[in-house]
């Protein structure tokens, strides 16, 4: 059944006028006129449930828990020395922190950090296995946080601007807001939507998972519009510091070298993409804006 993009509200602006995008496994995917960001009607569908992710792990040994944190540790430290330079405040939160990584290598580079995350799995790895504490985000004092970390999950939420201005409320006054997401259609998307022609757009979206999709102009709107002033906004690659070398490494461990092999060449192509705003991830540094 064909939907009127007239009755489809944006979850941010409500009132824009939207279009139809694309599609994904036969739904459609809407464009807000005013913001630009893409998502699907969500009035029939229910958002994936985080809290039983992480049963994967239940067979993991400590040197595989070990192997997760180093290999995320060169490119973690070089994310917190560039928050560093941002805001002289040590106190950070991390958002969807799963086995919590991140608050790790924070924790051993000096700062004071906690994790919040919904999989109880995730928590009994992060808390018993690396010392990490956590906290539920509303427990957090207002105006207590120096830096919120919210990497891959935004594109998660129905609404994402209750999520940022959340987010808003714990952060100091001048706080810094991290926000990691994939972009809706990196240069190799791009490229095979326009060369194949298939009948689903090939793009970040996908349900009951990502329901949102963004790129660096959209992400800047939705965070403006939450009460954040933009500092950097811009689209990254595999090989930045930003990305994450588990799946790479993950394939060599696992010797699927010809998934290995498309992998590789398609992060090359979006090595080009980032150049034009079409990189594999969407990554911004906001402040907050005064109240």
């Amino acid at each position: 059944m064909s939907v009127s993009t007239s009755t489809i509200r944006c979850p941010v602006c409500v009132d824009s006028a939207t279009s139809r995008w694309g599609s994904r496994g036969g739904h459609a995917i809407f464009e807000c006129g005013a913001c630009g960001l893409t998502f699907f009607d969500l009035s029939s569908f229910t958002a994936h449930d985080y809290r039983d992710y992480y049963r994967y792990t239940e067979t993991w040994s400590e040197t595989d828990i070990v192997y997760e944190v180093e290999v995320r540790r060169r490119r973690t430290v070089r994310q917190l020395r560039r928050l560093a330079s941002m805001i002289p405040g040590r106190r950070l939160l991390d958002i969807g922190a799963g086995p919590g990584y991140f608050c790790r290598i924070a924790l051993d580079e000096g700062w004071d950090a906690e994790g919040v995350e919904i999989s109880a799995r995730a928590v009994e790895i992060g808390r018993d296995r690396l010392g990490v504490s956590y906290i539920d985000l509303e427990a957090v004092p207002a105006a207590s946080v120096d830096v919120v970390c919210c990497r891959h999950v935004v594109e998660h939420v129905a609404d994402p601007l209750g999520l940022l201005r959340a987010l808003r409320r714990v952060l100091k006054p001048g706080g810094v807001l991290v926000v990691h997401a994939p972009h809706r259609e990196p240069l190799s998307f791009v490229l095979r939507n326009r060369l194949l022609r298939r009948p689903d757009t090939l793009c970040a979206l996908y349900l009951p998972d990502h329901v949102l999709g963004f790129t660096g102009s959209s992400l800047a709107r939705v965070a403006k519009r939450a009460g954040f002033d933009a500092l950097s906004v811009e689209t990254t690659g595999k090989w930045s510091a930003y990305s994450d070398p588990f799946f790479l490494r993950h394939h060599i461990r696992q010797r699927t070298f010809l998934t290995l092999s498309r992998h590789v060449t398609r992060q090359l192509v979006d090595s080009v993409g980032v150049w034009l705003g079409q990189g594999d991830w969407v990554v911004g540094h906001f402040r907050k804006s005064p109240d």
